[in-house]
């Protein structure tokens, strides 16, 4: 891990609050006068920064010491099944952005990259570093579903534009090193889980940008 931070271990619980202001999972030691932007946390980390949409630009808002979000949280980012949970029911806003990073203890610290926005939805969670694991290599594969994420989402605007989206459905995929890589074509109203053909695939990232460029070919 980056000299930058410094793991927290007052928060060794999954179950505890989300990791905000008020209780960071991540402590920067960075001056206080010099708050943290998410430019700035990517540049200090390694990590890729997103590309932000538009609607975005104004900058996601710090939502903790390593946490920026468009939106307000109404949980942890690490547990992702209550963000999916909203997309499903369609119960959240849309557009919104999160990245950043959650969790808690020694090992259990994920990068979080949520899009949701229009019919297509992000669901990244790789491991964060740690003093266990190979840095470069989890930096990786940060940095590879940023870089999914950003051609994802491009090639579903470019989708929509020229009216090959499919209609009344909804793209969602979920890459999460806690053992969870699907993705679908879901229906676009609410739906039961079962209702939702998941396609379970170890790349899943790699599986939609394949799926959008034939739709942009067909």
């Amino acid at each position: 891990m980056c000299a930058s931070w410094k793991i927290d271990m007052n928060r060794s619980d999954e179950n505890e609050a989300p990791m905000l202001e008020s209780e960071p999972g991540l402590i920067s030691t960075a001056p206080e006068d010099q708050p943290l932007t998410l430019a700035g946390f990517c540049e200090q980390e390694g990590v890729t920064l997103p590309a932000l949409p538009e609607w975005a630009e104004a900058k996601p808002a710090s939502r903790g010491e390593a946490l920026f979000s468009t939106r307000e949280l109404p949980a942890a980012p690490y547990d992702m099944d209550a963000y999916l949970e909203a997309w499903r029911a369609k119960s959240g806003p849309d557009p919104y952005l999160i990245v950043g990073i959650d969790g808690y203890g020694v090992q259990s610290w994920f990068f979080h990259y949520y899009l949701v926005e229009g019919p297509l939805a992000i669901f990244f969670q790789p491991s964060w570093p740690s003093v266990l694991t190979d840095a470069s290599a989890a930096r990786d594969r940060i940095n590879g579903l940023v870089e999914y994420a950003d051609e994802i989402r491009q090639l579903a605007r470019e989708a929509v534009a020229a009216g090959k989206f499919p209609e009344g459905k909804r793209l969602v995929v979920i890459e999460s090193d806690k053992g969870d890589a699907r993705w679908a074509w879901a229906p676009d109203e609410v739906v039961a889980e079962a209702a939702v053909d998941w396609q379970e695939e170890p790349f899943a990232a790699f599986a939609v940008k394949i799926a959008l460029e034939d739709l942009m070919v067909a």
